[in-house]
């Protein structure tokens, strides 16, 4: 069995982020082929899509020339440009929720932009096309058709589009790495630390008092120290995000219960994906849209 696309005619995508990739994939791919892979996508010729870290790559049976398997490879982020990412994710649980609820939009676009970078194609360098078809033309529909159907690809896994870029969400660890700002946010900024002098003073008064408690109760030597450790952890638990506060069932209820899950993984600390699930990849086979 075939993909079989939703959109037998007109606008093909539901979600911005489908409809954005498909007019900028349009853009730098030209006109040529177009209608004809349109057509092929639609027909149901794409047999499955397998989505990959850098790579997209379709199984097509074309009427004319057989099995083809057209390419997108596309630049991946890495170094200093995905650790601005992976730092971006981690200080704003919101930014993964509008990539796995179909959210993301041209406001979350531009804070990518702000900083030279975007999740979606932009130029010749971001993205290039293979397919070894004799068909002898630069951009052959095959390639097209990979395109309209990854476009309905992205509205069932939205998440996908950062996979292509090189990082898996399931491989990314909750935030509790050392909470680096992103450049050029000036948000939550610590403190300057206080002197020498006032930490020797501020100890100095703090053992005295630790020392009048304990002459009254034999069990305040062991509560200042307790007390110091529970501040701490309200505060740390104040400025992140902990799914495992969170109650599931009405998590689940906003935002599905498949959402939640990956959600939760992604949060969860050492966790790189559900026990036996395939890593690193996505593929639709036939008969399925989804990831």
């Amino acid at each position: 069995m075939a993909i079989e696309m939703r959109s037998q005619r007109g606008q093909i995508g539901r979600s911005w982020m489908a409809r954005e990739f498909g007019r900028r994939m349009e853009m730098l791919l030209g006109s040529r082929g177009k209608a004809i892979g349109k057509r092929l996508a639609r027909a149901g010729t794409v047999q499955w899509v397998d989505v990959r870290p850098g790579s997209v790559t379709a199984s097509m049976d074309d009427p004319q020339f057989g099995i083809v398997e057209p390419r997108l490879d596309l630049h991946v982020f890495t170094g200093g440009d995905r650790d601005l990412v992976e730092r971006m994710i981690a200080q704003d649980p919101s930014f993964v929720l509008t990539l796995l609820d179909g959210t993301y939009g041209a406001d979350r676009e531009s804070e990518l932009l702000r900083h030279d970078l975007g999740l979606l194609p932009s130029s010749h360098t971001d993205i290039t096309w293979d397919c070894a078809c004799p068909a002898g033309m630069s951009v052959c529909p095959h390639v097209y058709a990979l395109v309209y159907v990854l476009m309905e690809h992205l509205d069932d896994a939205p998440g996908d589009m950062l996979l292509m870029r090189g990082i898996d969400l399931e491989d990314l660890r909750g935030p509790g790495g050392d909470g680096d700002a992103v450049p050029g946010d000036s948000g939550g900024a610590e403190p300057a630390p206080s002197s020498g002098s006032d930490s020797a003073a501020g100890a100095e008064d703090g053992a005295e008092r630790a020392t009048e408690a304990a002459s009254i109760d034999p069990q305040a030597d062991e509560e200042p120290a307790g007390q110091a450790q529970a501040q701490a952890q309200d505060q740390d638990q104040r400025k992140r995000f902990n799914p495992a506060l969170v109650d599931a069932s009405v998590l689940s209820e906003m935002v599905g219960d498949q959402v939640q899950g990956v959600f939760a993984r992604f949060y969860a600390t050492g966790t790189t994906g559900a026990e036996g699930a395939p890593v690193g990849h996505r593929k639709s086979r036939p008969g399925s849209r989804g990831g």
